[in-house]
């Protein structure tokens, strides 16, 4: 394939690196009895993520929420918004929770918590 050739933005992965960097981390965190959350603001598509979700992962950290409504509508409840909570976020998050999604957010402040 000439790389060339793609249009660009592009994602391309070697899979069987995908799947022994997977592997190793897969390993490492078993081995501390901590359990794989995904941080999917660099792979941004399903078939990227699909790999290491098998067995029990699945829980993701996001960074937008438009990555969190890409991957509720592909079958991932239980996300993380790993950034501090502007107001005008909390009714995009209301609906998310209401059709269904696990979204749990991170505030940084007393404010915050009395805004939500």
């Amino acid at each position: 394939m000439d790389l060339s050739q793609l249009e660009t933005p592009c994602l391309v992965l070697d899979k069987g690196k995908l799947e022994k960097n997977i592997k190793k981390m897969r390993d490492h965190l078993a081995r501390l009895n901590v359990p794989l959350r995904l941080h999917v603001k660099t792979a941004k598509c399903m078939e990227a993520v699909r790999p290491a979700l098998a067995g029990d992962a699945k829980s993701i950290t996001v960074s937008t929420l438009k990555e969190a409504e890409y991957f509720f509508s592909r079958g991932i409840t239980d996300i993380l918004y790993a950034v501090g909570m502007a107001p005008t976020k909390f009714a995009h998050i209301a609906r998310l929770r209401n059709q269904g999604a696990d979204i749990k957010i991170i505030l940084d402040s007393m404010e915050q918590a009395r805004a939500a």
